[in-house]
């Protein structure tokens, strides 16, 4: 009778066979070559946690695990897990992948997501005649201005016509003109503003929509420039932490004013239900950034904040932060302007 091998008595370590070779390195006669896709491995690339492999799969407060409890790890990249009547191997990649995914969505539902475009846009070239001309053709239609131009508008950082950004307005109604979306620092500031300055609304929610034009604002808010930085405060506020309050660098200023808007198409026009009677466009170019910084201390451009408080959740809803300026001022932001009519 052969006797029993014996049973080891550790834990098992899974790790890959490897392919064995003579002393000389040639592969054994009558054994295939090797795959030059899959090199030799130097060392095994496998690890196990010593653990009891019997006991179930739970959590330390005695839940169920529902991908088990993890046992051991192969070539750097695939956990094994127990549970309770079999195992799961998990790829670390697609789970990382997963949580970024979960992690996205859940900011979604709360602030809007840091995006940029991917794509390389069409861009369209077009001389004065030829943009007037478009401009007479879309005169009555119901049509978008995009859509005639064959463009979908983006809220990247690239401007929609690859050249050139489009922007429309209300021809009666001289109001502001959103150039740019630009979050400050530091981040939390706004859980310190939106109780100290909201207003609360009907729905249990407090709403901080605030428009800051210098030294002018509904609640004292005022713009002031610090050395290199734009920082927006209230003077007699002594009870809030003075990192908190909102400010801008000049230069994440003027980025985020250059990377969109060197080359902008204001188009106006006028709204009739679904209808839209287009007007006149003009064209800036070169734009002065020098004159952005002063522009914004002046109390031209305004900075405008959009954001709430949302019931039963701790999380506010941010709609953005943005640098708007009244239409008829954006000429003093370009060297080069020109009408389309």
């Amino acid at each position: 009778m052969r006797p029993e091998s014996p049973q080891p008595t550790g834990p098992r370590i899974y790790q890959m066979d490897r392919r064995s070779t003579p002393s000389g390195g040639a592969p054994a006669r009558g054994s295939a070559p090797p795959d030059p896709g899959l090199p030799e491995m130097d060392a095994a690339s496998g690890r196990v946690e010593a653990q009891d492999l019997e006991s179930s799969a739970e959590g330390a407060d005695g839940e169920s695990l529902p991908l088990g409890a993890a046992r051991a790890q192969l070539h750097e990249n695939y956990i094994v897990s127990q549970t309770r009547d079999g195992l799961v191997i998990v790829d670390q990649h697609a789970a990382h992948e997963r949580l970024v995914y979960e992690e996205l969505k859940a900011r979604h539902a709360d602030v809007p997501v840091d995006s940029q475009g991917l794509l390389v846009p069409e861009v369209v070239e077009m001389d004065d005649d030829t943009a007037k001309l478009l401009l007479e053709q879309a005169e009555g239609l119901e049509m978008y201005l995009e859509t005639l131009l064959g463009l979908e508008t983006n809220n990247f950082d690239t401007p929609d016509m690859g050249k050139w950004e489009l922007k429309y307005h209300d021809a009666r109604r001289q109001g502001l003109m959103t150039l740019f979306h630009l979050e400050a620092k530091p981040r939390g500031y706004l859980d310190v503003l939106v109780p100290k300055f909201g207003i609360p609304r009907n729905g249990g929610f407090t709403s901080f929509r605030q428009t800051v034009r210098g030294s002018k604002s509904s609640t004292g808010l005022t713009v002031n420039n610090l050395g290199e930085s734009i920082i927006v405060i209230h003077p007699d506020r002594t009870d809030i932490d003075a990192h908190m309050w909102p400010r801008w660098t000049h230069d994440d200023i003027v980025n985020a004013f250059a990377s969109n808007l060197r080359r902008l198409i204001t188009v106006s026009g006028e709204k009739s239900g679904n209808q839209v009677r287009y007007i006149k466009g003009h064209t800036h170019e070169n734009p002065r950034s020098s004159q952005l910084i002063s522009m914004i201390v002046n109390g031209t451009i305004a900075i405008e904040f959009d954001a709430r408080t949302q019931p039963g959740k701790t999380s506010l809803r941010n709609h953005g932060t943005k640098f708007r300026i009244p239409v008829k001022d954006l000429d003093k932001l370009y060297a080069k302007n020109n009408s389309l009519t």
